[in-house]
């Protein structure tokens, strides 16, 4: 029973069959993953990726995407361009203030270094994409 039925929005879903239209939720796709059974949001990495790049003052394109791992179920892994790749020094940095902001199990595992990140036409992250490059 539901405690407050007026908070629920009721509707009713036809699909033009006799059967009963059934409505699955699978979650978000792409931002939401699982380490070591906890729940890591990638939005919430990627800002803070964003905001340390910003205030190192580096304006170069970077990506957090998961790779699958046997033991934690992901690792949280980090994508540059190749042209950046004779920067290390500031993305040593970069990826060591990243880790001193998050979570034990949400630091980066490991840097890629990629010819191009894939974004749709507004910007988005086409993260896997880059999971397929990888």
């Amino acid at each position: 029973t539901l405690a407050n039925a007026e908070q629920f929005v009721r509707t009713k879903i036809e699909d033009g069959t006799a059967q009963p239209a059934k409505l699955i939720i699978y979650g978000r796709k792409d931002n939401v993953i699982k380490i070591n059974g906890e729940n890591v949001s990638l939005d919430r990495l990627d800002s803070i990726l964003l905001n340390i790049k910003t205030k190192l003052h580096f304006y170069e394109d970077a990506a957090i995407f998961p790779m699958p791992d046997e033991r934690s179920e992901n690792k949280i892994y980090v994508a540059f361009l190749n042209r950046n790749q004779n920067q290390s020094q500031i993305i040593d940095q970069i990826v060591l203030e990243f880790n001193q902001t998050v979570f034990p199990f949400e630091k980066i595992h490991n840097i890629s270094f990629v010819e191009n990140i894939p974004r749709s036409e507004l910007g988005k992250l086409k993260r896997n994409m880059l999971f397929a490059t990888h």
